[in-house]
């Protein structure tokens, strides 16, 4: 009787006790109602910034369980490249994803205290991993990895994650780039039909040059007299992925929910950009709509607002920082690792997607062609519809342009009549959460930014040392990127971001620079001038490098307020 008393008693309180499994420590998911902001929101200012900083935060930082729909079903697309013969319950592995559980068990290393960190001696460099700083850059043992073929071979890519600090302003600067590269075509067509013979124009814009066009009366590029050098034959210059395959902040990071825990963006499957995971509906629970637009608007503003890296000699030699930034400059370095680009309007757009026609339908996983499908033409001349566009190119399409104001632009966040649906706010807003503090300086009356950047945003050919034996597509069909060929990593922030190179391969930043020579490399010459230099020289480079570190710690705000205009380190 006392064991079915017992019994029966326990039976009670399980009857009467309701478990939270949004919150439950183990089981906890990540995607809780209080992050799943609806993208409406977004669009109509209903969500503060505030608000959806701190969700992205959230998403970024937490990991994803079963419970949020991560990996894929025994039938989903990418499982036979995915598991192990005879471990058909493995939930990941390494090769082709899934990888990770969260964003930030990749993007974690945040660099190294300039204070020696607590108990430590004053100038000393000790490494620092803070609580709810997020966005550093991983070591080798968080490589990711893609072998189409595998177990039956290894051909495919290692790529060592970045950080991720500053990205709104590469994103910004790419957009504007892209939009003086497609003026410049637009103008010289114009010109070649008014004048009614072919002409010519060089494709400059913020100092860089990715070669040329030549147009013809007939209003059409001669592909066969252009030479488009650095970006792809629809002149959209993609600053994010080593190889530059993706064109805004938000195609990354869908990308990365899709490949690393196949947490699928909707608006990858309403697009027909990815296969959906689970065909047959035989994962218990599972839903196409696994993550909304509103979250994947959340984590990319969250990347986008973090605040950038910094320049700092705290802790190094002064004289050989800027010794050594001078040498980098004579020997060429600066030719490609450009120290600055100026962005002219601040505002940076976290577009709607829903807006976009379904475009790329024959597109699978990883910016990969279907078996099967049609590729498209890479494109010079001007495009008749906008189904192949990316979007930053919708802008330039449509008319939508972002026109640059006076005086308060620099601190403009509401959001202008002439932009497409989703979020925009300013760069150089100095307001909002303590991780996004502090920004860049601007000029106030235009609101313009000189972005310590350290990259010209343009693709090189790297020769044979670092040269793949596969092209890799982008975020447009039909445009790939030579397996030669590589973005200039953009330098802020090297410091703290150890191992180097595409890969991880180079352990020290001399390895780094020496690895950049090779049968066919832009920058042979650069590497034999570096050589040439005392031991003394290349450590004042190093030097210099090393001042180019990625935020440790939030600065503190003025009177206890989240305003942080006028603040100055």
């Amino acid at each position: 009787m006392a064991r079915a008393g017992l019994a029966l008693a326990i039976i009670t309180l399980i009857g009467a006790w309701s478990p939270d499994e949004t919150n439950a420590i183990g089981d906890a998911r990540n995607l809780i109602p209080e992050v799943r902001i609806p993208q409406d929101d977004i669009n109509d200012g209903t969500a503060t910034f505030n608000q959806i900083f701190d969700a992205g935060r959230h998403i970024f930082s937490n990991r994803f369980t079963s419970a949020d729909h991560y990996g894929e079903a025994p039938d989903g697309p990418r499982r036979s490249l995915q598991t192990i013969a005879g471990r058909p319950n493995l939930p990941f592995l390494r090769f082709n994803g899934l990888d990770a559980q969260s964003c930030m068990e990749c993007h974690l290393a945040i660099g190294f205290d300039a204070e020696g960190g607590p108990g430590g001696p004053a100038g000393a460099l000790q490494f620092a991993k803070e609580p709810g700083i997020a966005g550093g850059g991983a070591g080798p043992a968080s490589n990711a990895f893609g072998f189409d073929e595998f177990p039956l071979s290894t051909v495919g890519f290692i790529r060592n994650p970045p950080h991720t600090f500053g990205t709104g302003y590469i994103q910004r600067l790419a957009e504007e780039m892209t939009e003086d590269l497609l003026a410049l075509r637009d103008g010289v067509i114009a010109q070649a039909v008014s004048d009614g013979q072919a002409a010519s124009v060089s494709l400059d814009t913020k100092g860089i040059n990715f070669g040329n066009l030549v147009a013809l009366p007939t209003g059409q590029i001669d592909p066969g007299q252009s030479n488009v050098v650095g970006v792809g034959a629809d002149l959209v210059v993609r600053p994010f992925h080593w190889k530059g395959l993706a064109s805004t902040i938000r195609n990354f990071v869908t990308g990365a929910m899709n490949f690393h825990f196949s947490i699928q963006p909707k608006e990858l499957l309403d697009r027909g950009l990815v296969p959906n995971d689970n065909p047959n509906g035989t994962l218990l629970g599972d839903v196409a709509n696994e993550i909304l637009e509103g979250e994947i608007s959340a984590v990319t503003i969250f990347v986008a607002m973090n605040r950038p890296p910094v320049e700092s000699s705290v802790g190094l030699n002064p004289v050989a920082v800027e010794l050594g930034r001078q040498l980098f400059e004579s020997v060429g370095c600066a030719d490609c690792h450009t120290p600055s680009l100026r962005i002219t309007d601040p505002r940076v757009t976290v577009i709607d997607p829903r807006i976009l026609i379904p475009p790329m339908r024959e597109r699978a996983a990883r910016g990969v062609s279907a078996p099967g499908a049609p590729v498209r033409p890479t494109l010079l001349n001007a495009e008749k519809s906008r189904e192949d566009l990316a979007p930053v190119m919708q802008y330039a399409k449509f008319g939508m342009s972002r026109k640059v104001v006076t005086g308060s632009a620099g601190l403009l966040q509401s959001n202008p009549p002439d932009r497409l649906p989703g979020f925009t706010i300013s760069l150089n807003t100095a307001t909002g959460p303590v991780d996004t503090i502090p920004r860049l300086g601007f000029d106030f009356n235009t609101g313009s930014i000189d972005v310590p950047l350290y990259s010209d945003l343009r693709r090189h050919k790297m020769g044979t040392g670092l040269s793949e034996s596969f092209t890799q597509g982008t975020d447009s069909p039909g445009i790939e990127v030579p397996g030669d060929e590589f973005l200039t990593r953009p330098l802020w922030g090297v410091a703290d971001t150890a191992p180097w190179m595409h890969d991880g391969r180079a352990l020290t930043l001399t390895e780094a620079i020496l690895m950049h020579a090779g049968t066919g490399s832009e920058a042979n010459d650069t590497v034999a001038m570096f050589e040439a230099l005392t031991k003394a020289q290349q450590g004042a480079v190093r030097e210099f490098l090393r001042s180019m570190r990625l935020p440790i710690k939030p600065r503190p705000p003025i009177n206890g307020s989240r305003d942080w205009t006028g603040y100055t380190d």
